[in-house]
């Protein structure tokens, strides 16, 4: 051979030539050539433990392959106890004649490793399949002998099977390597499983033969749809049902140009893999909850920190829109101070916005209190705020209540300025709370008196109701802090209440200076006169006849009388309100039904006086005097009807004309 080519005859040179192929190439078992003229033979050998040993001969025919320790696992030349003489005749082996009839290289049928060396216990010869690939030398100076002999190596399979072993899917997926033309197993990832039976005469084993019980299974399922060779179809993800366990199977078929055909064989077991993800959502989940939990923790600290300022002041911003009254409950908001001198920061800002804040309630709040604070709640939640800024004036219906302290002017004469002011502010804070509570709207203190709209400027549910009972518990109010009055001294407040309600203008009176939230019209002055004229018949409250219609199913009242109050001709019954018509306290139920008896009579007594039966009216209305002596307005019954009988009205109609207001 030339320069730069080895000598197939040089030992030294094909040893050089083939230990890097071997030492570089683990899954190698044999790396040789053989010159079939003389019988030359030079080779490696890689035993189980990773050693190398090199083997040479030359005699013609016949030869003692010697194998020579070469190379242990360190990869240094040291001397190896591995030498083991075995006579081998390299032309009568069917490999050799194969290779050089096909001329060309390529690999070998798999097969199970033959007898020759079965007395060396440290090669691969057991528990796996072998395949080698073989390449002619060729002989370019003689070209009537083309090819001089067989550059060969040799694979055992086993380390495939190591290999497919340490790929670990799940408990019961299985991959299998198979021979395609054929059938027989290769390889398999489950150890238990043989590939061959040495003491069978057809020692390869079919995926048939197989020792797991789900891939037999499954083999004899693919043998019935498919035919013994199955390896030749191409199946994917076909789906299996074994002991209540899911399984899809698939395969791919590798084929090269060298006449290699093998069929990949993949087992797939879902239901390994849905226990593996339902443990790692399980995980997720946990990770997942003590993420959550410390989020929420770190959360709440950073809303105690930072988060509750805001959230306080947002409240406090809120009562005010709604002008809830909480200056004695209300939460303090207490900012974290920021050092002087320091640049601006959140906290800060948040100080400073509270500052304002503050100063804007107070303003707030001090302007409610001289304006109707529904009237201030509308400005601050209506859309059209600005509408109310302006003068204007609506047509609608509403209750008008009126109230006058009993003679004022002497009480303000008896008492010191100091000791009137006190008294003065508990009467009105008292009155007030109870039009407040019942929906009313303060229109305005004027002196001793005050003046309130029910149904303005916002809608009220059961306003007629809510005024007479307004009346009403003022009366019970004023007995509450009378008594406090008279334990210190002090003379009691009597006030006379009148109610009324019809059409009204109402909407903001004034000029562009100042304005008022009030209501004018005859409902307004009705109610007024229904006031004053309580001081006629020594009555506390009156109310007018359209409110009687309203609430006489609810409220036990009397009619008083018919009157045209001065300024007018037309006749208006009035109505004292007594008592609400039922009563939760049981110790209460004597009281009510006493006065409904006192109310019906009398009504009766009074029918009989706008009939113009004068004396039969005076005759029940004495009765009442019996059972009540200092009736009042019984009395003034009494005395009209004695006038009557003794002048008796000329076109009556049963109207008694007010001279005064």
């Amino acid at each position: 051979m030339g320069s730069g080519l080895i000598g197939v005859t040089n030992n030294e040179q094909g040893r050089d030539f083939l230990f890097p192929i071997i030492k570089n190439n683990l899954q190698l078992s044999y790396a040789y050539y053989t010159v079939g003229a003389t019988e030359t033979y030079v080779g490696f050998t890689r035993f189980l433990n990773g050693d190398v040993a090199f083997s040479y001969g030359n005699e013609l025919n016949s030869y003692w392959m010697d194998w020579t320790p070469y190379m242990n696992v360190s990869s240094t030349q040291v001397p190896l106890d591995y030498s083991a003489p075995t006579y081998y005749q390299l032309t009568a082996d069917a490999w050799y004649n194969t290779a050089v009839d096909a001329g060309i290289a390529q690999w070998s049928a798999p097969y199970i490793y033959g007898s020759m060396m079965a007395n060396t216990s440290a090669l691969d010869l057991s528990q796996s399949i072998w395949i080698s690939s073989f390449c002619p030398i060729l002989n370019f100076s003689d070209p009537a002998q083309p090819i001089i002999g067989i550059a060969s190596a040799d694979y055992t399979l086993g380390r495939i099977q190591k290999f497919l072993s340490t790929i670990y899917t799940s408990p019961n997926t299985n991959v299998y390597i198979l021979e395609s033309k054929t059938g027989y197993m290769l390889a398999s990832s489950n150890l238990v499983d043989m590939l061959y039976n040495v003491s069978a005469d057809n020692p390869r084993m079919e995926l048939l033969k197989s020792r797991i019980p789900q891939m037999n299974l499954i083999a004899q399922a693919l043998t019935n749809q498919y035919g013994p060779l199955f390896t030749n179809s191409t199946i994917e993800n076909q789906a299996y049902i074994i002991d209540n366990k899911n399984y899809y199977l698939s395969t791919a078929r590798f084929q090269d140009e060298y006449g290699l055909d093998w069929t990949i064989v993949v087992l797939l077991c879902i239901d390994d893999y849905r226990y593996i993800v339902t443990t790692f959502n399980t995980t997720v989940l946990t990770v997942v909850a003590i993420v959550c939990i410390c989020s929420v923790i770190s959360g709440l600290l950073f809303a105690l920190v930072l988060t509750r300022p805001l959230d306080t002041l947002g409240k406090q911003m809120d009562q005010l829109r709604k002008l809830e009254n909480n200056s004695q409950n209300s939460e303090v908001l207490h900012l974290v101070p920021v050092k002087k001198g320091k640049k601006s920061s959140f906290l800060h800002e948040l100080n400073v916005l509270q500052k304002h804040f503050t100063k804007l309630e107070k303003v707030v709040q001090g302007f409610s209190k001289y304006v109707p604070v529904e009237i201030v709640r509308e400005l601050l939640e209506s859309e059209h705020s600005w509408s109310l800024l302006r003068p204007f004036v609506e047509y609608r219906n509403i209750s008008v209540l009126f109230t006058d302290i009993v003679s004022f002017t002497s009480i303000c004469e008896a008492l010191e300025p100091h000791t009137l002011m006190t008294m003065m502010t508990q009467y009105f804070e008292t009155v007030s709370e109870v039009i407040r509570k019942n929906g009313g709207t303060l229109d305005k203190y004027i002196g001793d008196s005050i003046m309130a709209m029910f149904n303005a400027p916002s809608n009220v549910h059961d306003y007629e109701y809510l005024s007479v009972l307004t009346a009403i518990e003022i009366e019970q109010a004023l007995d509450v802090i009378n008594s406090e009055f008279i334990r210190n001294g002090l003379p009691a407040l009597r006030t006379r209440v009148g109610v009324h309600c019809g059409q009204a203008f109402v909407g903001n009176s004034g000029s562009s200076f100042r304005l008022s939230y009030t209501c004018m019209g005859d409902t307004v002055n009705l109610a007024s006169r229904l006031e004053s004229i309580n001081n006629h018949y020594g009555t506390f409250k009156l109310i007018s006849q359209v409110l009687h219609e309203q609430v006489q199913d609810r409220i036990v009242c009397r009619m008083i009388d018919l009157v045209a109050v001065k300024g007018k001709t037309q006749g208006v019954r009035i109505y004292e309100p007594l008592t609400l018509n039922y009563t939760e306290n049981e110790v209460n139920w004597p009281r009510v039904e006493k006065l409904k008896e006192f109310a019906t009579k009398h009504n009766v007594a009074m029918g009989y006086y706008l009939a113009g039966e004068f004396e039969k009216s005076k005759k029940l209305f004495i009765e009442q005097l019996n059972q009540y002596p200092n009736d009042k307005p019984t009395m003034v019954m009494v005395d009209r009807c004695e006038k009557y009988l003794t002048e008796p009205p000329v076109d009556w109609d049963g109207i008694h004309k007010a001279t005064s207001k």
